[in-house]
């Protein structure tokens, strides 16, 4: 096996790890959103019944129309809590995977390492080729600090509670 060879199987073994990793963390943030809605419908469903045997033995309607009201208000901030605890796995997460794809677009170097090597024998000039990589390289790596940004932004105003103005 030549150099170049073992230059490129390196590299895709490198990716195919980051890959992996990626997906894992992907599944374990999916496994953990999933169970904290499952645990927070479990107890709004649990404190909903409760609340339905305490309003069914209320006589007085202003008295259970105030039952419900502060069920509403304790169901709405638990939902609020939920929304904010899973915003902030998401920024978690999508830091995580900026620190990895970071690290990876900035090893560049062995990807062009590896490109000069495979070019060497191509009958081409390297340099040029080279160039037209490095700038793709720097394309996407401004693509995704861009994203990233975007990403955050949405991510901090979802997790901004609202005001209603009323």
């Amino acid at each position: 096996m030549t150099n170049k060879d073992m230059g490129l199987q390196a590299m895709q073994q490198r990716n195919m790890e980051l890959a992996s990793r990626m997906a894992q963390m992907s599944f374990e943030n999916a496994r953990k959103i999933i169970e904290l809605q499952v645990n927070l419908a479990r107890e709004l469903f649990e404190d909903g019944l409760a609340n339905a045997k305490d309003t069914t033995a209320l006589t007085d309607p202003a008295a259970a129309m105030e039952a419900r009201t502060r069920m509403a208000q304790k169901t709405a901030e638990r939902m609020m809590g939920a929304t904010r605890e899973i915003a902030s796995m998401t920024a978690e997460a999508q830091a995580e995977i900026g620190k990895i794809v970071g690290q990876q677009l900035s090893g560049g170097t062995d990807i062009t390492e590896a490109m000069q090597q495979a070019f060497k024998g191509a009958g081409f000039n390297p340099a040029d080729a080279m160039a037209v990589a490095q700038n793709a390289f720097d394309a996407a790596r401004g693509m995704y600090e861009q994203i990233a940004k975007v990403s955050m932004g949405a991510l901090s105003g979802a997790a901004a509670p609202r005001k209603t103005g009323k």
